[in-house]
């Protein structure tokens, strides 16, 4: 997998154009998890941490997601590329 780092602007852009399932690392007070995007707003992303699915038994849309601002992502998988926000 191809790895490129973008200023926030170009990262921010490619996360808008972010479908539903894609996989993000979201940085709370230092601490990265990994994500998958439920659904993209004009400045935030409300995603669905990969340990609430870790078990998970229900019918897809039964887990409600948390908002995360852009600002917090910090990894965006798409399309066979991981972007990375410049630090």
């Amino acid at each position: 997998m191809r790895t490129e780092t973008l200023k926030d602007e170009a990262f921010f852009e490619k996360l808008r154009r972010c479908m539903a399932g894609e996989h993000v690392v979201i940085d709370h007070d230092g601490t990265h998890f990994p994500a998958r995007v439920q659904f993209v707003a004009l400045d935030a992303v409300k995603v669905i941490p990969e340990s609430w699915l870790d078990g998970s038994r229900g019918a897809p849309g039964d887990i409600d997601g948390t908002y995360e601002p852009f600002k917090h992502v910090v990894e965006l998988e798409l399309n066979g590329v991981r972007y990375h926000r410049e630090a």
